[in-house]
Order: structure tokens, then sequence, then C-alpha cells
């Protein structure tokens, strides 16, 4: 097993561009302004870079829907964890890049 460390898709080797069956990504993706209301054991000690995504909280997420379409393959697949309440916004991004979009309840 190879571990590497980065931002995002960028540590993968160019090799792999557009040969990527399968994308999964659990990027922050709370607004700056629900940090005060996570959970204590949330809030206190988890690092803000894995739990905040900017202001709307969209900020990354839409970096890895934007970022994973040159990494998979035709027939390929994305998938992320979100929030419920962003779920719509997400969809709409997803459609804008991707011919299939959905979500699942949890």
């Amino acid at each position: 097993m190879i571990v590497v460390e980065g931002d995002l898709l960028s540590p993968l080797p160019a090799t792999l561009r557009g040969a990527v069956d399968l994308v999964v990504a659990n990027p922050p993706y709370l607004a700056a302004a629900q940090l005060a209301s996570l959970a204590p054991d949330v809030r206190d000690h988890e690092p803000l870079v894995a739990t905040v995504s900017g202001p709307t909280g969209l900020e990354v997420p839409a970096r890895v829907v934007e970022e994973a379409l040159a990494w998979i393959r035709p027939g390929g697949w994305l998938f992320m964890e979100t929030w419920p309440g962003q779920t719509d916004d997400l969809l709409a991004l997803l459609s804008a890049h991707y011919a299939e979009a959905a979500s699942t309840p949890t």
C-alpha cells in the first residue's frame, strides 16, 4: 500500500488521469457559521481543516467535483459525503458536471 499526502487529487501520478474507476471523498463540508452548533467532541477536537469548508460549506466539495472530472474514466464514479442541508446544492453542482447525479439517505 502507498500512502500519499496532498491537496485533494494533486498527489496522484499524472499517468492515472482519466483512468480512475472510483473517487471517494469525505471533504470538509460545513459552513464556518455552523462550527458553533457542532457537538463539543467534534467542535473542540476535530481539526478545522477537516470540518469547515468555508463560508458556504461548498468550497471544498466544489473543488472535488471539478477536479475529479480529469481523473475519472468514462463510466467511473465519484462518491462524496455531505450533510443533508447541502444535498440539493451539491446535486446541482454535480449535475452541471456529470451525466448522472444522485444522493442516498444516510
